[in-house]
């Protein structure tokens, strides 16, 4: 089976014997319709399905799924300050190259 393009509008000339040929050797058929008849979807659907119940039974075993989450502690400082410590104590160097003007 070969797989053709569709013609837009206009029939695409072809040679007399490509064309006696073509229908004496292989049917063929646009992708559209071998796509619809091979069942491509079918099978994607399956393998989602699969994937979800592989998930669903891996998340399902875990131990530490099951347990509650400890209570947080109060912060001290918040987040933004936090980051901002941790850029300019270990991350001095790449700020200072960037501050160079050219």
């Amino acid at each position: 089976m070969l797989l053709t393009r569709k013609a837009a509008s206009q029939a695409v000339a072809q040679p007399r014997l490509s064309r006696g040929l073509s229908g004496a050797v292989a049917k063929t058929m646009d992708r559209r319709t071998f796509l619809k008849r091979s069942g491509v979807g079918v099978g994607g659907a399956a393998v989602a399905l699969v994937l979800f119940i592989q998930i669903y039974l891996v998340v399902g075993q875990l131990s530490a799924a099951k347990q509650p989450f400890p209570p947080l502690g109060t912060a001290k400082m918040d987040d933004v300050h936090n980051i901002g410590f941790l850029l300019f104590s270990n991350y001095n160097l790449p700020f200072q190259i960037i501050g160079v003007p050219c």
